[in-house]
């Protein structure tokens, strides 16, 4: 996960994965499992303002959500430690 500070109170989420990944569908269906594990991870009232860069490997494709969700949960935890909540 890529972290950007913005002041935009929404997130703004983008999702990379290159052709190297697997095909259209392999690859929208990555994009589709991480932003549902980051949705249910974001918490406006902690997480930092600003934009997120996603990118995963092929295990995301195999791996049960919980797994994904826990993932993405500790990258936000460890970013919110680091930047701090962006809120004033």
């Amino acid at each position: 996960m890529t972290f950007c500070p913005q002041p935009d109170p929404q997130p703004l989420v983008a999702f990379a994965f290159g052709k190297k990944f697997g095909n259209a569908v392999e690859r929208n269906r990555a994009r589709r499992r991480l932003r549902a594990a980051f949705e249910s991870a974001w918490d406006p009232d902690s997480a930092p303002l600003g934009a997120y860069l996603l990118a995963g490997d092929r295990s995301v494709l195999s791996a049960e959500f919980s797994t994904v969700l826990a993932s993405v949960s500790g990258c936000l935890a460890q970013l919110a430690d680091t930047q701090g909540t962006g809120r004033r």
